[in-house]
């Protein structure tokens, strides 16, 4: 007699040993020594606290700032770089807009001339009417300030901060590492190609990942050049390739 045996077998279950139940003295001595590491960290913290406050307070008196600006540039680094408004002066934006609508008119105006009457214009605005005019400021043409070359050195370099303040910042919270260069790409003012790395070693183990030496004179000029080209290989009058 033939006995015809599937090939779908059923699995055998494999009871798993419970632990051991931990003995009553073991949890209660594993929660003393909890209790009492965690009261060592919220002694420590609070010292930590009390010697922060302190500090920012005698900061504060240093820089002639409030404790609170120097508690969020150290726990919030560049955070809020990202978002970095410049603050409009009411009255030079009521000024402009006024000496512009006189001009509109017809009339030949000279700063000098009027600078006292619209100061007393002014101060005779409500808050109100104050804010009304800085907000009309801001959404108008006015706003766009004509770029110099002096002024584009300036915002690259504001910008440069933030990001270095940014990619400090992100370091110290999340844990990257990195670098960047910044070059102009006209000739309408000089500027000295811009690198950052977040940390030395890192510029120096380019050496190893190039398999040459890394200049970061040279190769900040390359790109500088090819940035002025267009970002077009077919333009450039000279090799590009880095070997």
């Amino acid at each position: 007699m033939v006995r015809l045996v599937s090939g779908i077998q059923p699995r055998r279950r494999h009871d798993s040993a419970k632990p051991a139940p931990v003995p009553a003295e073991q949890r209660a001595r594993s929660r003393e020594l909890n209790q009492q590491r965690q009261s060592e960290i919220d002694s420590a913290l609070l010292a930590w606290e009390t010697y922060t406050l302190a500090k920012a307070e005698e900061l504060s008196q240093w820089f002639d700032r409030k404790p609170r600006y120097f508690l969020d540039l150290f726990f919030q680094a560049g955070t809020r770089l990202a978002s970095h408004h410049e603050k409009v002066n009411g009255f030079n934006a009521f000024k402009s807009m006024r000496i512009a609508e006189m001009r509109e008119d017809g009339q030949t105006v000279q700063l000098m001339d009027v600078q006292a009457k619209l100061a007393e214009e002014w101060k005779a605005l409500s808050e109100e009417d104050k804010l009304a005019v800085i907000e009309g400021f801001e959404s108008s043409h006015q706003c766009v300030k004509r770029p110099t070359a002096r002024s584009r050195i300036q915002d690259v370099s504001h910008v440069k901060r933030n990001m270095q303040a940014l990619l400090s910042s992100l370091k110290i919270r999340v844990g990257i590492e990195g670098f960047f260069c910044i070059v102009r790409n006209n000739t309408e003012y000089n500027m000295a190609p811009s690198w950052f790395f977040t940390t030395p070693e890192l510029e120096k183990y380019m050496d190893i990942a190039v398999r040459r030496r890394w200049d970061c004179a040279e190769i900040g000029g390359r790109l500088e050049a090819f940035a002025i080209a267009g970002c077009d290989v077919a333009s450039m009058l000279f090799d590009l390739i880095y070997v």
